[in-house]
């Protein structure tokens, strides 16, 4: 991922605001945002110190340093003794803070107000921070870069984009092979082969190829229960590309639907049309999902509408009717309506979405009436 300057700027600008004289990151996603360093492993330690007036601060394992793209990366590396990974059963050890401190110390911040992601701090940290910087105040600022991220420059929506067309490969390889008598698992694995083949990054492929109640949990992996004539099929692809995900899901059928399952598949279209037509800036998330519901017949039986994509699969802000916040221009969302009935089966149709100025577009360019 290139790393864009204004990142950093617009990180500054908030601890102006919010009177914060150093921010310590400890998210991997959020390091990899602010410095371009994408973490090969979540299990090694790694985290950030931003001071304004200073190159961001990276902190590594040295077992790390050999594997660092240099010239990838905005920031400058320090790097610590290769830890212990049962040492608070967690990455972020006392050898990590320590060097925290160090740098808080020559950038002469110890008694000044430090940000801190407590969303991702255990209280064994939280208590051993306090002691090592006694002079210092803390404030949290785990929902701030939940702000920053949500509006995608031209360099994220570049790796989204490369991801979207990575699981469309993805999809088109289900068309193909998805076939009466083969299981759930062989059809997922040779998906998942194709999606690799092409360059989906290891981190985060899901090919999951799915019947009945299945769909009802958004991370349940194929089993080894056979595909038929009668019921519907979600393939739901995730895959990565630098870093950032991208989410697709069809759903099809391999014979004639009944008009209870066509019906439900129309279902899950028309939130799509709907959401295409309803998403533009300034508009209301709440408001949004109160006229999807209100305009059609699947409150009581959809799982999930959607929520922002990037660094992560599953990102702030959730499409929910007690979300207050408003869509922006630049944000990205994988719009996913999944429903179910027991009586029925599921269906399933995941779209990537980017808000625009003068409404939204759909990145994917896969057809949706595949049933």
């Amino acid at each position: 991922m290139q790393f864009t300057p204004q990142r950093l700027e617009r990180v500054h600008q908030i601890m102006r605001h919010e009177k914060i004289d150093a921010i310590v990151v400890t998210y991997a996603r959020d390091v990899h945002y602010l410095t371009g360093y994408d973490i090969p492993d979540s299990r090694l330690p790694v985290a950030c110190v931003i001071v304004e007036g200073y190159k961001p601060r990276l902190i590594i394992s040295e077992n790390q340093m050999e594997s660092v793209g240099i010239e990838s990366v905005m920031a400058s590396i320090e790097s610590i003794p290769v830890t212990n990974l049962e040492e608070w059963l967690g990455t972020h050890t006392p050898k990590l803070w320590d060097k925290i401190h160090d740098i808080i110390e020559e950038l002469e911040t110890t008694s000044g107000m430090i940000g801190l992601q407590q969303d991702f701090l255990s209280v064994n940290e939280f208590n051993y921070v306090k002691k090592i910087l006694p002079e210092a105040g803390f404030a949290d600022y785990s929902h701030i870069f939940w702000r920053l991220r949500q509006i995608k420059d031209n360099s994220e929506l570049d790796a989204i984009i490369e991801a979207v067309k990575i699981a469309e490969i993805g999809l088109r390889t289900a068309f193909e092979i998805i076939a009466p008598g083969k299981s759930e698992g062989e059809a997922a694995i040779e998906i998942e082969s194709a999606i690799r083949n092409v360059g989906g990054q290891l981190r985060g492929i899901r090919a999951a190829v799915l019947t009945g109640s299945s769909i009802t949990c958004p991370y349940t992996k194929s089993s080894g229960n056979r595909l038929t004539m009668d019921d519907p099929i979600v393939i739901d692809i995730t895959v990565s590309h630098k870093g950032y995900f991208a989410e697709l899901a069809r759903t099809l059928h391999l014979g004639t639907p009944t008009s209870s399952q066509r019906k439900l598949f129309e279902s899950a279209i028309k939130v799509c049309e709907q959401a295409e037509h309803l998403i533009a800036p300034e508009t209301r998330i709440s408001d949004f999902v109160a006229k999807i519901y209100q305009e059609s017949t699947i409150q009581n039986n959809v799982q999930s509408i959607g929520c922002s994509i990037g660094l992560d699969l599953r990102e702030p802000p959730q499409l929910s009717i007690e979300n207050n916040l408003s869509f922006r221009e630049g944000m990205v969302f994988s719009l996913h309506p999944s429903i179910y009935r027991a009586d029925v089966g599921g269906v399933k149709i995941a779209e990537m979405i980017q808000v625009t100025k003068d409404g939204c577009r759909n990145i994917s360019g896969i057809a949706r009436e595949t049933f």
